[in-house]
Formats: C-alpha cells, sequence, structure tokens
C-alpha cells in the first residue's frame, strides 16, 4: 500500500503544504513490519496475576538498534491504560526474541478495573496489530 504525505500546519490549518518533489513524500506500508499479538495466557486476568503475551515481531526486530540493557525491544504493553510489569531480569535487551516465529515474555498486570479492555502493543515504529480472534480475554475481581 502506498500513499502520499501531506501536511497541514497547526499554525494555518486550512493552509495545505505540498512536496516540491512528490516521490520525497511517498510512503510505503509494508505489513512485514508490523507486529502481530497473537494471545495472552491465561485468558482470565486481574491485578497482579502472572500472564504471558505471545507474539511476533515480524521483520521489527531488524529495525531497532542498540538499545539501554535496562530497556525491552519493544515499548510497553498495555490493557487500555493499565501497564502490563515486566521483570527487568527477564525482558530486557539481552531477551531473545525472534523475528518471524511466534515469541513469548511474562509479566504481571498492572491496576485492572472491571469490565472489557483493549489491548495494545508498542513497538519503535506503531502498535502491533492485535489478533482480535485469539487475543480474548476477561478480567476477573
Amino acid at each position: 500500500m502506498n500513499f502520499y504525505l501531506s501536511v497541514y500546519p497547526a499554525t494555518s490549518p486550512t493552509g495545505h503544504i505540498m512536496c516540491q518533489n512528490l516521490g520525497n513524500c511517498l510512503v510505503r506500508y509494508q505489513r512485514s513490519y508490523t507486529p502481530i499479538l497473537y494471545y495472552l495466557s491465561p485468558r482470565v486476568l486481574f491485578e497482579g496475576a502472572t500472564a504471558e503475551i505471545w507474539f511476533d515481531p515480524k521483520s521489527v526486530m531488524s529495525t531497532i538498534g542498540d538499545i539501554d540493557s535496562d530497556e525491552k525491544p519493544f515499548v510497553n504493553f498495555k490493557l487500555d491504560e493499565s501497564l502490563f510489569e515486566f521483570d527487568s531480569d527477564v525482558v530486557n535487551a539481552d531477551t531473545r526474541i525472534y523475528s518471524w516465529s511466534e515469541n513469548k515474555v511474562p509479566g504481571t498486570v498492572g491496576a485492572l478495573p472491571n469490565g472489557n479492555h483493549n489491548l495494545r502493543m508498542s513497538w519503535e515504529n506503531g502498535y502491533a496489530r492485535i489478533l482480535e480472534e485469539t487475543a480474548l480475554h476477561c478480567n476477573y475481581n
């Protein structure tokens, strides 16, 4: 999928800035750089529960450069605004995450109110695609 980028400046929302050279504004969307979040295990979650997230980073791992030893290859994982906490001794810059295969990392569910929650896994290049049919979950309090 290709599209051209255009800009509407905040100082003049009605003005439209066009590229002098359209080739410089061509954006190519490549699905191979969209990680996939497969599922959470277990599917019933509550605050403080230990769970695993299963995902495939696709080609994103090839775009990640040097990261600090206390950082993860991905930015974060959330259930709505509730952060999933990762033990830095288990998930860090040295954690082996393989491209184009299912990976799993353990973590702890943060503060989680009752109800349905949207999953969101952030990477340096954007959000992971969530496979809704397999990533079903619920919380119990």
